[in-house]
């Protein structure tokens, strides 16, 4: 594939845009008028809110090719992910989060109740972001669940950029976090220092 083209998928599926107690349900197709049916509290006034959303992945255990996922975020952050990991290639236990064009990262996980809508615009395409706690270090690492490489030059020195930036201040949190605990540890003083401070004593007698 090209990196002249932003994207060039080799699958497109389509979501279901209803939602069944909660949870997402494929089908093949779908149709623009439903969507003023996603619940029953949906109001008329949101006729053209647009809850859909691409997600851009890929499963190294089936293509190294960009994969994409018509989604619906009309539903809790933490349900949307949970449900996009099966889809994707990556197991339930895993941490997932997705990134915008810009190369923000959405942060679903710290919004894990609320509707992913209100933090994912509709139409627009979002790139998924597997995170890794690394407990010898004791810091996060990002890393691209898709194939950064297929991307256009520009999206790509964004989206790169945004990974190296997110490494290291990482890094940099938990450096701080060990200076601080060693500043804040008391220091006990030595047998030897004891002994001096007691032979001077004796001494002054």
């Amino acid at each position: 594939m090209s990196r002249s083209g932003v994207l060039s998928p080799t699958r497109r599926v389509h979501y279901q845009p209803q939602l069944s107690n909660g949870i997402l349900s494929q089908t093949q197709n779908y149709s623009i008028p439903e969507l003023v049916n996603l619940s029953e509290s949906f109001s008329s006034s949101y006729a053209h809110f647009n809850p859909l959303v691409t997600i851009i992945y890929s499963n190294a255990s089936l293509s190294k090719e960009n994969q994409q996922l018509l989604l619906n975020s009309y539903a809790s952050c933490h349900r949307l992910l949970d449900h996009i990991k099966p889809l994707v290639g990556i197991p339930n236990d895993d941490v997932i989060d997705l990134m915008d064009n810009e190369g923000k990262l959405k942060e679903l996980n710290v919004h894990s109740e609320d509707y992913a809508s209100q933090y994912l615009a509709g139409r627009n395409t979002y790139f998924v972001v597997k995170i890794e706690n690394d407990i010898v270090a004791g810091e996060k690492r990002y890393a691209a669940n898709f194939n950064i490489d297929q991307v256009d030059s520009k999206l790509y020195s964004i989206l790169s950029n945004a990974f190296m930036s997110l490494n290291k201040s990482s890094a940099t949190k938990q450096k701080r976090s060990t200076t601080t605990t060693k500043q804040n540890t008391p220091v006990q003083p030595t047998s030897t220092g004891a002994q001096a401070k007691l032979k001077r004593t004796s001494s002054r007698k």
